[in-house]
């Protein structure tokens, strides 16, 4: 019962999302693109590009969402792990924030990946449909074959996944400044925080935790092999924050708690 609340949840809000926005076709070279404005008075409507980056195992679409048009880009993107609904949840009610809150990308873009993981949502699983952790994918230098076995498979080899491909595409075309993963807290063996990682991460962080409460902590006491973070952060050096939200806490208490934390680390990274 509690999975099925948490799908139709993402479901309304994903309508809602929608109804914001009219969709007009743009051709552009690269991911296919649409042009997306708001129905706010003239004059006053966002500039937001909508992005299909890949398609899933299943050949679902993954979007992305890009905010503003010129200056330093923040990456945000949630849902790799299918059963981590609230981090979507999350995503979602920041980009309909953001499309009435022009000022955080007046000299910046935000882009926003609501549903890395689109499979997995739908299936309520960690792994993708080839039963793979995606966030064990990516091609790390400290990337291992694990078992099969293991709920953390990072498969036969690193980026093998199109949901893995779709963010090292977003990656590449963005080269991003600052990027924030966002996932639940695992309760039995993560606790919920903003873990840091790559160069300068540690003062973003602090920024996030100055907001919501959070706890910021740099080491989680496991290894992370062919994690988004340790690629992303300590391979690239782009500061990286992986935000784990509290599970079991009310989905809106989630947003309202965060709304200001995201806001604040977006104009700090200007």
């Amino acid at each position: 019962m509690r999975t099925a609340k948490r799908f139709t949840a993402i479901v309304i809000l994903g309508v809602m999302v929608c109804a914001l926005v009219c969709v007009t076709k743009a051709e552009k070279d690269g991911p296919s693109s649409d042009t997306v404005t708001t129905q706010l008075p003239l004059g006053k409507q966002p500039i937001v590009h909508s992005m299909e980056l890949g398609k899933s195992v299943q050949d679902r679409p993954i979007r992305m969402h890009v905010f503003g048009w010129r200056g330093p880009v923040v990456l945000i993107f949630a849902g790799i792990h299918g059963d981590e609904p609230e981090s979507q949840y999350v995503a979602l009610c920041l980009i309909d924030y953001l499309l009435v809150h022009q000022e955080l990308y007046a000299d910046r873009r935000i882009a926003v990946m609501p549903t890395a993981n689109p499979d997995g949502v739908l299936q309520n699983t960690r792994v993708n449909a080839n039963h793979i952790d995606c966030n064990r994918n990516f091609p790390s230098s400290n990337w291992k074959k694990q078992r099969r076995i293991n709920k953390f498979y990072g498969g036969t080899e690193p980026a093998s996944e199109p949901e893995t491909r779709a963010i090292m595409l977003a990656m590449d075309s963005l080269k991003p400044t600052l990027v924030i993963s966002i996932h639940v807290a695992m309760k039995d063996s993560v606790p919920f925080c903003i873990d840091p990682d790559g160069e300068a991460a540690t003062k973003y962080a602090e920024v996030m935790s100055k907001h919501s409460g959070y706890p910021v902590i740099e080491d989680m006491g496991y290894g992370t092999p062919g994690s988004f973070g340790t690629w992303s952060g300590k391979d690239k050096g782009i500061p990286t924050l992986t935000l784990e939200l509290r599970d079991f806490q009310s989905w809106p208490e989630l947003w309202e708690k965060h709304r200001d934390a995201l806001a604040a680390v977006i104009g700090y990274s200007g």
